[in-house]
């Protein structure tokens, strides 16, 4: 994908995830690929990012407990890359909410 396009699609308000998967990709990152998702069993909880940058992913505590533990994730707007803020450090999607209020 051309960076005129990316950039065009960074213009958006609200940023979507949808935005944010194209971009990751067109960056040759692997945060959303579909193997990378199923390994980790992760489910995506932000439909825009939360302040332009955030959004909370949630993931399997373990590969033998069903109980889900959420983490807080900043898309990098440069490089595609998405980084850990707070790592499965939060019981719900609102704890994770109410941290970045803070």
């Amino acid at each position: 994908m051309k960076d005129w396009v990316l950039k065009e699609m960074l213009k958006a308000k609200p940023i979507t995830i949808e935005i944010v998967k194209e971009i990751n990709k067109a960056k040759d990152q692997h945060f959303f690929d579909k193997d990378t998702m199923r390994f980790f069993r992760s489910k995506i909880h932000s439909r825009v990012l939360i302040d332009d940058k955030y959004f909370i992913t949630s993931e399997k505590k373990c590969f033998d407990d069903e109980t889900r533990v959420f983490s807080i994730r900043e898309f990098d707007r440069k490089t595609g890359r998405i980084k850990t803020i707070q790592d499965s450090k939060f019981d719900s999607v609102k704890e994770a909410k109410d941290f970045l209020k803070d």
